[in-house]
């Protein structure tokens, strides 16, 4: 028994001293990195840029400051895989399609060579005159850019400035890309209460899209190329019209002001770029409202108030709108019920719906699952909407949508015949996607960008997700939901516009197709687009 416990004492001690001699162990020497900042347009050294090193696998990053000479080094780096660098230099822009990809440092090592490429900022100036020539001042002149948001392809505004007092302006800046100018006058203030009494008609400078359109439809694009500068790209504005819209909401019984809204449009389409009218309406505590200073055209008119809303179309030609009537009408309820096919959820505590229209004119409903799996949307209008929901867990998804038991695969959800009932299926077999990249000269592509997405036109935002590949090229993609896929790989891509089909469609050919099973893990062998390509296939949606 003795002889045992010796035994067992010496064991215990020999494991203590294991640990300690384990616990003594040095720590791994730092490495070090150093390399260069430039200008990715002239090649030369961008000096005196802030120089960020990224580890993305333990999320902390280092920071130094360049020299004038664009030199840079981190002489004490924790070795590990996964670093990234970035840099921001005053005057120059990110320069994502050539940055450095992914890198690892090993124990002990001298990283040299790295570069951090910034790119120079563009511009695009010009002038503003009425129609004699005379400078403008104050007038808001608006860069537009084509995007993608929720699936679809808008324009939206990226930069305003205003002309000075030579109405001049410039916009600096800029990254490459094609762009759109739009002026527009300030706002004047107000009329006073009642109706104003003029000697002529009430005119203003109109909304101008350069060189002289007046909407979108009849604008020039303006390429710009990295760091490049263009002037010359002037407006003259000309006065035209303005018109009101007065009428009533029929039967308003509010005890306060009611805000309205004069949009391009009632129907779902790209939002609102800059305001309908001039004015801000408001209905009086009656109903009647005056909107003023509108311009000829096709507008939608609407109001909201507590929980019911109006909306009409309304055409100015060349008088004003009166005797227009809005009737409102009352929102409602929607109600749904979540089913789970296959192992139960633990709870639906963090499991929200959103309905969301894309519509000038905005409109949400939103609602959290109760523990029993039912939901009522209140509030809701007769619109189309786009269902959207967070708060699921990572392995479960939304396998079905159905209204008033018809499928609506696509996620619309069209509400505008009235109330409905919504019903949600939700799954738990997901699958995942995994592969191992290779560049054009055989090494492994680092920090590119994976894209898996539902094959097909489905507008699904939740049938879409990308991952970025490690040092070694691979990557992981958990919680894919059964189903036909496209496999995209870009060297650099935005990842919010590929959940359009349109902006996926140019490179379909050079996608992998895939199947993912129930409880899968399925393999794919993808080809690398580069950045060139993904350029030149983008020059068409443009």
């Amino acid at each position: 028994m003795k002889l045992t416990r010796l035994n067992e004492g010496c064991f215990c001690s020999l494991l203590l001293a294991a640990a300690a001699l384990a616990g003594a162990q040095p720590a791994p020497k730092p490495g070090s990195v150093s390399g260069l900042v430039i200008n990715s347009v002239t090649k030369g050294p961008a000096g005196k840029a802030t120089v960020a090193l990224h580890n993305t696998a333990k999320g902390f990053a280092y920071a130094t400051v360049a020299d004038d000479a664009g030199r840079f080094q981190f002489p004490s780096v924790e070795p590990g895989p996964g670093y990234v660098l970035t840099a921001d230099a005053p005057g120059f822009l990110q320069d994502w399609a050539h940055r450095a990809r992914p890198f690892t440092v090993a124990e002990d090592q001298r990283v040299t060579g790295i570069t951090a490429p910034v790119m120079p900022g563009g511009a695009i100036a010009g002038k503003v005159v009425d129609a004699d020539g005379d400078p403008l001042s104050g007038v808001q002149v608006t860069l537009l850019l084509y995007g993608y948001e929720s699936g679809k392809r808008q324009l939206r505004p990226s930069q305003t400035q205003a002309t000075d007092d030579r109405g001049e302006y410039r916009l600096s800046l800029l990254g490459p890309g094609r762009y759109y100018l739009a002026a527009k006058f300030p706002q004047r203030q107000a009329d006073p209460p009642g109706r104003m009494h003029r000697n002529g008609p009430d005119l203003d400078y109109a909304l101008t899209f350069y060189p002289k359109a007046p909407d979108v439809s009849g604008a020039a694009p303006i390429d710009l190329a990295p760091g490049g500068e263009i002037d010359g790209i002037d407006f003259r504005l000309q006065k035209i019209r303005l018109y009101h819209i007065r009428g009533k909401i029929a039967e308003y019984q509010g005890s306060q002001q009611m805000p309205m809204a004069v949009a391009a449009r009632c129907e779902p389409g790209e939002p609102q770029i800059f305001n309908a009218s001039g004015a801000s309406p408001i209905a009086a505590k009656d109903g009647s409202f005056d909107i003023p200073r509108t311009a000829p055209g096709a507008y939608c008119v609407s109001a909201q108030a507590n929980r019911e809303t109006a909306r009409q179309t309304v055409t100015i030609t060349d008088r004003d709108v009166d005797n227009l009537t809005l009737t409102m009408t009352p929102t409602f309820p929607v109600k749904g019920s979540v089913a789970v096919e296959g192992a139960p959820l633990d709870n639906w505590k963090n499991f929200r719906i959103t309905l969301m229209a894309t519509v000038t004119f905005q409109a949400r409903a939103s609602a959290q699952v109760r523990a029993d799996g039912s939901f009522v949307l209140e509030n809701a209008q007769p619109l189309t909407y786009s269902l959207q929901y967070d708060g699921l867990p990572e392995n479960a998804y939304i396998k079905s949508i159905s209204l008033n038991g018809r499928e609506a695969p696509d996620g619309r959800i069209n509400l505008t015949s009235g109330a409905d009932t919504l019903k949600l299926i939700v799954a738990t077999d997901t699958g995942q996607v995994s592969g191992s990249l290779r560049s054009a000269n055989g090494g492994p592509a680092a920090g590119a960008a994976v894209v898996i997405a539902a094959a097909g036109p489905s507008l699904r935002q939740d049938r879409i997700q990308s991952a970025l590949t490690d040092a070694n090229g691979n990557f992981t993609l958990t919680g894919i939901p059964p189903g036909g896929y496209q496999v995209f790989a870009f060297e650099q891509i935005d990842i919010n516009s590929m959940a359009a089909p349109e902006y996926r469609q140019p490179f379909e050919s050079m996608a992998a197709s895939i199947t993912v099973h129930a409880n899968g893990h399925e393999t794919v062998d993808v080809k690398v687009i580069s950045a060139d390509q993904v350029d030149e296939a983008l020059k068409k949606l443009r």
